[in-house]
């Protein structure tokens, strides 16, 4: 599932590199601070958190962003 958004990602960098609208500082700012929040949060989640409190809080993040969506769209 992961590599889908990797190609998606790339070929969306791929097009806007090619039409010449690449904000090359604001790649760094994002690409440094990415890499530094998912290292940090690997190292978080390997020390602090077993697998089963990892899963409820992604399921408790998924059913928030569901609701939102329904309430979105009524």
């Amino acid at each position: 599932m992961a590599i889908i958004v990797l190609i998606s990602s790339f070929a969306g960098f791929l097009t806007y590199w090619f039409m010449g609208k690449v904000d090359w500082t604001l790649l760094l700012w994002v690409s440094v601070s990415g890499y530094a929040g998912a290292s940090l949060g690997t190292m978080f989640m390997h020390k602090k958190l077993n697998p089963a409190t990892v899963k409820k809080i992604l399921a408790f993040i998924l059913l928030a962003v569901a609701v939102k969506m329904i309430f979105k769209v009524l």
